[in-house]
Protein backbone atom coordinates (compact mmCIF):
# COMPACT_ATOMS: atom_id res chain seq x y z
CA UNK A 1 0.00 0.00 0.00
CA UNK A 2 2.64 2.26 -0.49
CA UNK A 3 6.24 2.57 -2.85
CA UNK A 4 8.64 1.57 -0.01
CA UNK A 5 6.69 -1.66 0.72
CA UNK A 6 6.53 -2.49 -3.01
CA UNK A 7 10.08 -1.97 -3.41
CA UNK A 8 10.71 -4.55 -0.59
CA UNK A 9 8.30 -6.90 -2.17
CA UNK A 10 9.83 -6.99 -5.22
CA UNK A 11 13.19 -7.28 -3.88
CA UNK A 12 12.02 -10.20 -1.96
CA UNK A 13 10.61 -12.05 -5.42
CA UNK A 14 14.07 -11.56 -7.00
CA UNK A 15 15.41 -13.12 -4.35
CA UNK A 16 13.06 -15.93 -3.87
CA UNK A 17 13.25 -16.70 -7.92
CA UNK A 18 16.94 -15.86 -8.72
CA UNK A 19 16.26 -13.85 -11.46
CA UNK A 20 19.01 -11.61 -10.12
CA UNK A 21 21.46 -14.61 -12.14
CA UNK A 22 22.27 -14.31 -15.56
CA UNK A 23 19.59 -13.56 -17.92
CA UNK A 24 18.23 -11.06 -15.54
CA UNK A 25 18.29 -8.15 -18.07
CA UNK A 26 15.29 -10.26 -19.48
CA UNK A 27 12.71 -10.11 -16.70
CA UNK A 28 10.59 -7.08 -15.54
CA UNK A 29 8.60 -6.90 -12.05
CA UNK A 30 6.04 -4.39 -12.03
CA UNK A 31 4.06 -4.24 -8.77
CA UNK A 32 0.61 -2.64 -7.63
CA UNK A 33 0.23 -0.31 -4.86
CA UNK A 34 -3.42 -0.34 -3.56
CA UNK A 35 -4.67 1.63 -0.15
CA UNK A 36 -4.51 -0.01 2.67
CA UNK A 37 -6.83 2.51 5.04
CA UNK A 38 -10.27 1.44 6.70
CA UNK A 39 -11.17 4.99 5.86
CA UNK A 40 -11.17 4.82 2.79
CA UNK A 41 -12.27 1.10 2.20
CA UNK A 42 -9.73 -1.28 3.27
CA UNK A 43 -6.98 -2.78 1.07
CA UNK A 44 -8.86 -3.47 -2.76
CA UNK A 45 -8.11 -1.54 -6.00
CA UNK A 46 -11.39 -0.18 -7.74
CA UNK A 47 -13.01 -1.84 -10.68
CA UNK A 48 -11.61 1.68 -12.88
CA UNK A 49 -8.17 0.72 -11.43
CA UNK A 50 -8.31 -3.14 -12.20
CA UNK A 51 -10.11 -2.24 -15.47
CA UNK A 52 -6.74 0.21 -16.09
CA UNK A 53 -4.19 -2.21 -15.87
CA UNK A 54 -6.15 -4.68 -17.93
CA UNK A 55 -6.54 -2.27 -20.37
CA UNK A 56 -2.95 -0.39 -20.61
CA UNK A 57 -0.93 -3.08 -19.73
CA UNK A 58 -2.42 -6.58 -20.20
CA UNK A 59 -4.13 -5.72 -23.49
CA UNK A 60 -0.19 -4.93 -25.22
CA UNK A 61 -0.03 -8.56 -25.26
CA UNK A 62 -3.15 -9.18 -27.55
CA UNK A 63 -3.79 -6.91 -29.70
CA UNK A 64 -1.08 -4.68 -32.55
CA UNK A 65 0.13 -1.23 -32.11
CA UNK A 66 -3.18 0.03 -33.96
CA UNK A 67 -5.96 -2.08 -31.55
CA UNK A 68 -6.55 -4.78 -33.55
CA UNK A 69 -6.36 -8.19 -32.11
CA UNK A 70 -3.22 -10.88 -32.82
CA UNK A 71 -3.57 -14.11 -34.20
CA UNK A 72 -4.69 -16.75 -30.93
CA UNK A 73 -1.17 -18.48 -31.69
CA UNK A 74 0.60 -14.90 -31.19
CA UNK A 75 -1.49 -14.08 -28.32
CA UNK A 76 -1.05 -16.84 -26.46
CA UNK A 77 2.80 -17.02 -26.73
CA UNK A 78 2.71 -13.04 -25.64
CA UNK A 79 0.93 -13.73 -22.57
CA UNK A 80 2.78 -16.71 -21.72
CA UNK A 81 5.76 -14.24 -20.71
CA UNK A 82 3.60 -13.14 -17.81
CA UNK A 83 3.91 -14.37 -14.54
CA UNK A 84 1.15 -13.18 -11.61
CA UNK A 85 2.32 -13.30 -7.89
CA UNK A 86 0.00 -12.45 -5.40
CA UNK A 87 -0.24 -12.90 -1.10
CA UNK A 88 -3.34 -13.04 0.91
CA UNK A 89 -5.76 -9.81 -0.92
CA UNK A 90 -3.53 -9.72 -4.16
CA UNK A 91 -5.29 -13.28 -5.16
CA UNK A 92 -8.57 -11.27 -5.10
CA UNK A 93 -7.27 -8.49 -7.37
CA UNK A 94 -5.22 -10.63 -9.94
CA UNK A 95 -8.47 -12.44 -9.91
CA UNK A 96 -10.58 -9.67 -10.70
CA UNK A 97 -8.11 -7.56 -13.09
CA UNK A 98 -8.19 -11.16 -15.38
CA UNK A 99 -12.16 -11.09 -15.42
CA UNK A 100 -12.21 -7.60 -16.63
CA UNK A 101 -9.19 -8.55 -19.29
CA UNK A 102 -11.57 -11.08 -20.03
CA UNK A 103 -14.30 -8.67 -20.91
CA UNK A 104 -12.28 -6.38 -22.87
CA UNK A 105 -10.71 -8.59 -25.06
CA UNK A 106 -14.61 -9.85 -26.11
CA UNK A 107 -15.54 -6.31 -26.17
CA UNK A 108 -16.71 -6.00 -30.13
CA UNK A 109 -14.01 -3.66 -30.82
CA UNK A 110 -11.52 -6.29 -30.33
CA UNK A 111 -13.56 -9.16 -31.45
CA UNK A 112 -12.04 -12.39 -29.96
CA UNK A 113 -14.40 -15.18 -28.40
CA UNK A 114 -15.83 -16.05 -25.31
CA UNK A 115 -13.65 -19.48 -25.76
CA UNK A 116 -10.61 -17.59 -27.16
CA UNK A 117 -10.76 -15.27 -24.30
CA UNK A 118 -10.42 -18.18 -21.42
CA UNK A 119 -7.78 -19.95 -23.31
CA UNK A 120 -5.55 -16.83 -23.58
CA UNK A 121 -6.04 -16.40 -19.69
CA UNK A 122 -5.48 -19.94 -19.03
CA UNK A 123 -2.17 -19.43 -20.72
CA UNK A 124 -1.02 -16.95 -17.95
CA UNK A 125 0.77 -18.41 -14.68
CA UNK A 126 -0.54 -17.45 -11.35
CA UNK A 127 1.52 -18.11 -8.29
CA UNK A 128 -0.27 -17.27 -4.80
CA UNK A 129 0.58 -17.64 -1.19
CA UNK A 130 -1.88 -17.72 1.49
CA UNK A 131 -4.37 -16.61 -0.98
CA UNK A 132 -7.94 -14.76 0.56
CA UNK A 133 -9.96 -16.00 -2.30
CA UNK A 134 -11.18 -19.33 -3.71
CA UNK A 135 -11.30 -17.98 -7.03
CA UNK A 136 -8.79 -18.00 -9.92
CA UNK A 137 -9.02 -17.08 -13.57
CA UNK A 138 -5.46 -18.90 -14.96
CA UNK A 139 -3.77 -21.32 -14.64
CA UNK A 140 -2.01 -21.50 -10.98
CA UNK A 141 -0.49 -22.83 -8.01
CA UNK A 142 -1.88 -22.20 -4.84
CA UNK A 143 0.25 -22.33 -1.21
CA UNK A 144 -2.30 -22.86 1.84
CA UNK A 145 -1.41 -23.23 5.30
CA UNK A 146 -3.68 -25.03 8.36
CA UNK A 147 -2.31 -22.56 10.89
CA UNK A 148 -3.34 -19.32 8.80
CA UNK A 149 -5.86 -17.68 11.51
CA UNK A 150 -7.29 -16.12 8.48
CA UNK A 151 -8.38 -19.36 6.44
CA UNK A 152 -6.64 -22.69 7.91
CA UNK A 153 -10.65 -24.03 8.71
CA UNK A 154 -11.25 -23.10 5.16
CA UNK A 155 -8.15 -25.01 3.90
CA UNK A 156 -8.69 -28.04 6.13
CA UNK A 157 -12.37 -28.42 4.77
CA UNK A 158 -11.10 -28.58 1.21
CA UNK A 159 -8.60 -30.97 1.91
CA UNK A 160 -10.98 -33.46 4.13
CA UNK A 161 -8.05 -33.58 6.52
CA UNK A 162 -5.41 -31.39 9.04
CA UNK A 163 -2.13 -32.29 7.53
CA UNK A 164 0.72 -33.01 9.45
CA UNK A 165 3.10 -31.97 6.80
CA UNK A 166 2.86 -31.23 2.88
CA UNK A 167 0.24 -32.16 0.51
CA UNK A 168 0.41 -31.62 -3.36
CA UNK A 169 -3.02 -31.66 -5.12
CA UNK A 170 -3.67 -31.27 -8.89
CA UNK A 171 -6.80 -30.21 -10.25
CA UNK A 172 -7.43 -30.56 -13.89
CA UNK A 173 -9.32 -27.60 -16.14
CA UNK A 174 -13.24 -27.59 -16.22
CA UNK A 175 -14.43 -26.81 -19.92
CA UNK A 176 -17.74 -26.27 -19.18
CA UNK A 177 -18.39 -22.83 -20.55
CA UNK A 178 -18.58 -23.53 -24.62
CA UNK A 179 -17.92 -20.29 -26.18
CA UNK A 180 -19.03 -17.47 -23.05
CA UNK A 181 -16.39 -16.56 -20.68
CA UNK A 182 -15.74 -18.42 -17.69
CA UNK A 183 -15.44 -15.61 -15.02
CA UNK A 184 -16.16 -17.40 -12.11
CA UNK A 185 -13.62 -20.45 -12.21
CA UNK A 186 -12.38 -21.92 -8.66
CA UNK A 187 -9.40 -23.58 -7.29
CA UNK A 188 -10.40 -26.69 -7.77
CA UNK A 189 -9.95 -26.03 -11.43
CA UNK A 190 -6.71 -25.28 -13.56
CA UNK A 191 -4.60 -25.39 -10.43
CA UNK A 192 -1.83 -26.90 -8.07
CA UNK A 193 -3.09 -26.53 -4.24
CA UNK A 194 -0.03 -26.86 -2.09
CA UNK A 195 -1.70 -27.68 1.69
CA UNK A 196 1.49 -27.17 4.81
CA UNK A 197 1.34 -27.19 8.42
CA UNK A 198 3.68 -26.62 11.10
CA UNK A 199 5.05 -22.97 9.32
CA UNK A 200 6.33 -22.03 12.42
CA UNK A 201 7.59 -25.01 14.32
CA UNK A 202 5.10 -26.53 16.92
CA UNK A 203 4.88 -23.20 18.51
CA UNK A 204 1.69 -22.37 20.55
CA UNK A 205 3.03 -18.84 20.92
CA UNK A 206 3.42 -18.01 17.29
CA UNK A 207 1.08 -20.09 15.09
CA UNK A 208 0.04 -17.82 12.42
CA UNK A 209 1.35 -18.84 9.43
CA UNK A 210 -0.15 -16.28 7.28
CA UNK A 211 2.70 -13.80 6.77
CA UNK A 212 4.48 -14.23 3.81
CA UNK A 213 8.08 -13.59 5.99
CA UNK A 214 8.08 -17.12 6.62
CA UNK A 215 9.66 -18.31 3.27
CA UNK A 216 12.03 -14.97 2.84
CA UNK A 217 15.31 -16.32 1.54
CA UNK A 218 18.30 -14.02 1.73
CA UNK A 219 20.73 -13.09 -1.23
CA UNK A 220 22.85 -16.49 -0.82
CA UNK A 221 18.93 -18.57 -0.99
CA UNK A 222 18.56 -19.21 2.51
CA UNK A 223 15.38 -19.32 4.03
CA UNK A 224 15.92 -16.67 7.39
CA UNK A 225 12.36 -17.26 9.02
CA UNK A 226 9.37 -15.63 9.93
CA UNK A 227 9.97 -11.72 11.32
CA UNK A 228 8.75 -12.16 15.13
CA UNK A 229 8.57 -9.58 17.37
CA UNK A 230 8.17 -10.75 21.38
CA UNK A 231 8.36 -8.24 24.14
CA UNK A 232 10.19 -5.83 22.54
CA UNK A 233 12.73 -8.03 20.92
CA UNK A 234 12.72 -9.25 17.39
CA UNK A 235 14.41 -12.09 15.67
CA UNK A 236 13.66 -14.80 13.13
CA UNK A 237 12.08 -18.52 13.58
CA UNK A 238 12.93 -20.73 10.95
CA UNK A 239 11.34 -23.80 10.62
CA UNK A 240 12.05 -27.17 8.36
CA UNK A 241 8.62 -26.60 6.43
CA UNK A 242 8.96 -23.46 5.97
CA UNK A 243 12.03 -24.34 4.19
CA UNK A 244 10.40 -26.59 1.96
CA UNK A 245 7.95 -23.99 1.18
CA UNK A 246 9.97 -21.56 0.55
CA UNK A 247 11.86 -23.52 -2.14
CA UNK A 248 8.64 -25.27 -3.64
CA UNK A 249 7.55 -21.55 -3.88
CA UNK A 250 10.45 -19.90 -4.93
CA UNK A 251 10.97 -23.20 -7.87
CA UNK A 252 7.11 -22.39 -9.30
CA UNK A 253 7.96 -19.13 -9.83
CA UNK A 254 11.44 -19.31 -11.37
CA UNK A 255 9.61 -22.24 -13.68
CA UNK A 256 7.23 -19.87 -15.12
CA UNK A 257 9.43 -16.84 -15.52
CA UNK A 258 11.97 -19.32 -17.53
CA UNK A 259 8.98 -19.80 -19.75
CA UNK A 260 8.49 -16.42 -20.17
CA UNK A 261 11.95 -15.57 -20.72
CA UNK A 262 11.94 -18.36 -23.37
CA UNK A 263 9.30 -17.05 -25.26
CA UNK A 264 11.07 -13.33 -25.35
CA UNK A 265 13.81 -15.03 -27.05
CA UNK A 266 12.13 -18.02 -29.96
CA UNK A 267 10.52 -17.09 -32.90
CA UNK A 268 8.30 -20.53 -31.78
CA UNK A 269 6.01 -20.64 -29.08
CA UNK A 270 7.55 -22.29 -25.68
CA UNK A 271 4.63 -23.99 -24.00
CA UNK A 272 4.09 -23.94 -19.99
CA UNK A 273 5.14 -26.86 -18.71
CA UNK A 274 1.44 -28.54 -17.65
CA UNK A 275 0.27 -28.05 -13.65
CA UNK A 276 0.82 -31.99 -13.70
CA UNK A 277 4.27 -32.01 -14.24
CA UNK A 278 4.67 -28.85 -12.02
CA UNK A 279 2.83 -30.72 -9.33
CA UNK A 280 5.09 -33.65 -9.88
CA UNK A 281 8.23 -31.53 -9.34
CA UNK A 282 7.01 -30.05 -6.61
CA UNK A 283 6.80 -33.29 -4.81
CA UNK A 284 10.04 -34.39 -5.88
CA UNK A 285 11.29 -31.36 -4.06
CA UNK A 286 9.54 -32.35 -1.19
CA UNK A 287 10.95 -35.27 -1.62
CA UNK A 288 14.38 -34.27 -0.57
CA UNK A 289 13.40 -33.79 2.79
CA UNK A 290 12.62 -36.93 5.13
CA UNK A 291 9.48 -36.87 7.04
CA UNK A 292 12.13 -36.66 10.23
CA UNK A 293 13.54 -33.55 8.80
CA UNK A 294 10.35 -32.30 8.13
CA UNK A 295 9.41 -32.70 11.82
CA UNK A 296 12.64 -31.40 13.06
CA UNK A 297 11.91 -27.85 15.02
CA UNK A 298 15.55 -27.05 13.90
CA UNK A 299 16.97 -24.49 10.72
CA UNK A 300 17.44 -26.95 7.60
CA UNK A 301 20.15 -25.71 5.67
CA UNK A 302 20.69 -28.18 2.77
CA UNK A 303 22.93 -26.78 0.26
CA UNK A 304 19.74 -26.35 -2.62
CA UNK A 305 19.53 -23.79 -4.76
CA UNK A 306 17.26 -22.34 -7.23
CA UNK A 307 20.61 -22.43 -9.89
CA UNK A 308 20.51 -26.47 -9.36
CA UNK A 309 16.85 -26.77 -11.20
CA UNK A 310 18.63 -25.28 -14.51
CA UNK A 311 15.74 -23.39 -15.49
CA UNK A 312 17.43 -20.97 -17.90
Amino acid sequence: YNYEIAVKFSQFIERLAGIKEDGAEDVEILTVEYDDTCEKGGAHLTDRQRRQIAGNILMQFVVDENGVKLSMEDAIKNVSKLTFLSYCRGTTEVDETLKWFKKLMVDESVGFSGSEANLIVDNIMHIAYAPETENDQSASVRFHSFSDRMFGEKYEYWCGEKLDGIKVVHHKKDNSFDDGLDLYGDCFSNSVLVFVSKLLNDSQKFWNDHNISIIEKDDEWKTLGARISDLGVSYRLTAPCANVVSNMFGYAIARSVATGVANAKSDKFVSRPSLMDIAKELVDIKGVYSDATLKDCGRVDDGFSIADVELF
